[in-house]
């Protein structure tokens, strides 16, 4: 196996033989909890975002006695979801509540505070912030280049 192939995307494009064969030999690629590591006592012993990633993933962790809706509190924080949740819990919300699905919330913040990638997100999904990507597109570095200290 290859460990450089694919690195960027290797969660989703690596065989569980390649992830075990780089995780073992340049301990990349590895899962980040051991869904078989307490297994017996899951229900009291995992932390709330092993059981979600064990669950989600390995079908570990969720037995009869889990109480998946205790997982994670979807209502705590979603004002400031972008920011302050970990991506367990944005995962287990969009999927189980439909909660902080997008890739940004177009509510948070001034528009124009904003990084250019949710900019155009916000723009171009939710019709929002378009006045700051028409203000970014209409930037011409090139116009009065010559001049720029007074025409900028």
């Amino acid at each position: 196996f290859d460990c450089e192939t694919a690195k960027i995307d290797w969660e989703a494009a690596w065989s569980n033989g390649h992830k075990q064969y780089c995780c073992e030999k340049q301990n990349f690629g590895c899962d980040p909890f051991d869904c078989e590591a307490g297994l017996v006592n899951a229900d009291a012993g995992w932390a709330v975002e092993k059981k979600a990633w064990c669950c989600d993933n390995k079908q570990k962790g969720c037995g009869e006695d889990s109480h998946i809706d205790e997982l994670f509190d979807c209502t705590a924080g979603l004002e400031n979801w972008e920011a302050g949740w970990s991506v367990s819990k944005r995962t287990f919300c969009c999927d189980h509540r439909q909660l902080a699905c997008d890739e940004y919330d177009c509510q948070e913040g001034a528009a124009e505070s904003w990084i250019e990638l949710k900019s155009a997100w916000c723009c171009e999904n939710k019709q929002m912030s378009c006045f700051v990507q028409k203000a970014i597109k209409d930037r011409d570095c090139g116009r009065d280049f010559a001049n720029w200290n007074a025409a900028w």
